[in-house]
């Protein structure tokens, strides 16, 4: 039977429309962007004061190239000699240069970093302030995250932040590896095209000296999302075994940052369809294979779980008092303030309240007077802001957080150039914020306009996308960083889609014989 005349055909179609809907705003959001701002900064939450010739130099860049492209064949010509023909020798060169640049970038700057990160750090030297044991109780999520970084600690015998920005470094590249291997096994012919595009990604992602779990948990779910491609690429017992590899995986994702589990929930939604599919066509062979696929995955992580929890309930490096935890219902309360981010003032309401049931019963009476107050058009105005503020912004919210970095700009500083792109008052941080959103708005376009892409894995991808932007409608959102986890399936979607996103510009301006 066809897909277009069945229920697996229409339900397909159901993701790809929302995920154009969602992505197709979140491109608009990111075109009108105030990061893309040039000259002096005036909106609210944009970081640096005007930009400077870099910007200039870089739309002279980007500009010209595209027009010599066009216009002149031995430019198209070497353009396509040096990236594509020989693009098996220049990608890598160039990932390795981008490496050298971030090892320079990290050994330059490292500075020390508030907000959740700085409670961390200050957590390895010092388990006995009432502050740090407060916030590890209300926040029992960066518990393991902490123990991993002591261990980490104690075995190098440092605790500074150079340390573990080295290590954050060491994480991300990892995750951008398994991506390319992930590619590599889908589609030979894009594994240049993702390296390019994660190399040119990573010239403006600074978080690599932010060692939080947005960055750490990256290499893990590149890992499981590596493991899903393999098991589908041949569905043999070895491959069952891969997805039950996939499931341990999935629990340490679990630990680190507990949201970055959502593709898992699309890859289960996609099989669970596939499998209706399956017993419908009576693909009995193919319905046994997914069926025994899924149920090792989630076997071996609901056992990983277990243990994992088992050994953080016996730390005993740092106290935490029980049952002091924050419920999920303050992250949706908390979710529905401001810009939906956080919101001290509810933070402390739940450290007034050492009870859990009455965490639980002031969060939902708060919930409750917050969608009152919102109404039904005031909610849905609601959620487009949010999602603004969610999915837009191209730094991933580069100094947006309280205290971002407690370190000071020093003029006199020889490596003040790396300083004065990423730091507070740094002179050139408005032309990073430029340059960011324009290669962020690059990727956003390869997704948006490869709708004609259509595979199995792609609606796994494009669905787990959906299940992040809602998932930060819902829960505790309100700025970009909450993106960083998802960054695997985006640029893994990006890449696949790119030579449809090509193709339909090809096309659409076939009038000018580009």
């Amino acid at each position: 039977m066809a897909l277009k005349s069945t229920a697996y055909g229409l339900i397909n179609k159901i993701i790809l429309a929302l995920f154009s809907f969602f992505v197709f705003l979140t491109l608009y959001f990111a075109l009108v962007s105030p990061n893309l701002t040039l000259g002096d900064n005036v909106a609210r939450q944009v970081i640096g004061e005007k930009t400077t010739w870099l910007s200039i130099t870089f739309i002279l860049l980007v500009v010209g190239t595209i027009i010599g492209i066009v216009i002149d064949k031995r430019i198209r010509y070497c353009f396509n000699f040096i990236f594509y023909i020989k693009g098996k020798i220049t990608a890598p060169i160039l990932f390795m240069l981008v490496v050298g640049l971030q090892l320079l970038f990290v050994f330059a700057t490292h500075p020390a970093i508030g907000f959740d990160p700085g409670a961390i750090h200050s957590a390895l030297t010092n388990t006995t302030d009432d502050e740090l044991v407060s916030y590890f109780s209300l926040s029992t999520n960066n518990l393991p995250l902490l123990l991993i970084q002591h261990h980490i600690a104690v075995y190098f015998s440092n605790h500074s932040w150079l340390l573990f920005d080295i290590v954050t470094l060491i994480l991300v590249d990892i995750s951008v590896i398994l991506n390319t291997i992930t590619i590599s096994i889908i589609d030979r012919t894009k594994v240049i095209w993702t390296l390019y595009l994660q190399s040119i990604f990573l010239l403006v992602f600074p978080m690599i000296i932010v060692p939080y779990s947005d960055t750490w948990v990256l290499p893990l779910v590149s890992s499981y999302l590596l493991c899903y491609v393999i098991a589908q690429r041949r569905q043999r017992m070895s491959s069952i075994l891969i997805m039950g590899l996939g499931g341990i995986l999935v629990a340490l994702t679990y630990f680190i940052k507990p949201s970055a589990i959502v593709p898992v929930v699309a890859i289960i939604l996609i099989e669970l369809l596939g499998m209706l599919r399956a017993l419908y066509l009576k693909q009995f062979k193919i319905l046994i294979y997914s069926i025994s696929a899924v149920a090792l995955m989630l076997l071996t992580m609901f056992v990983t779980v277990t243990y994992g929890q088992q050994q953080i309930n016996k730390q005993d490096y740092i106290q935490i008092r029980k049952g002091d935890n924050m419920p999920p219902i303050h992250f949706i309360s908390m979710g529905l303030s401001g810009d939906g981010g956080y919101n001290p003032k509810d933070n402390i309401e739940m450290a007034k309240r050492p009870a859990y049931e009455d965490k639980v019963t002031y969060s939902e009476n708060i919930l409750k007077q917050r969608l009152a107050k919102l109404g039904i058009f005031g909610y849905l105005k609601f959620l487009l802001h949010k999602h603004n503020k969610n999915t837009s912004d191209g730094t991933f919210a580069w100094l947006i957080e309280g205290h971002f970095i407690q370190s000071k700009l020093d003029k006199q500083d020889k490596s003040r150039f790396f300083k004065n792109l990423v730091y507070p008052k740094g002179k050139y941080v408005a032309d990073f914020r430029y340059i960011a959103q324009w290669i962020w708005i690059f990727i956003l376009g390869l997704m948006a306009f490869g709708f004609n892409y259509h595979h199995k894995l792609a609606q796994v991808l494009r669905l787990s996308i959906i299940g992040a932007f809602v998932y930060l409608l819902i829960f505790e959102g309100g700025r970009s960083r909450y993106l960083i986890q998802f960054l695997p399936v985006i640029f893994i979607l990006a890449t696949l889609s790119s030579s449809y996103t090509v193709n339909l510009f090809k096309r659409t301006f076939a009038w000018m014989r580009i």
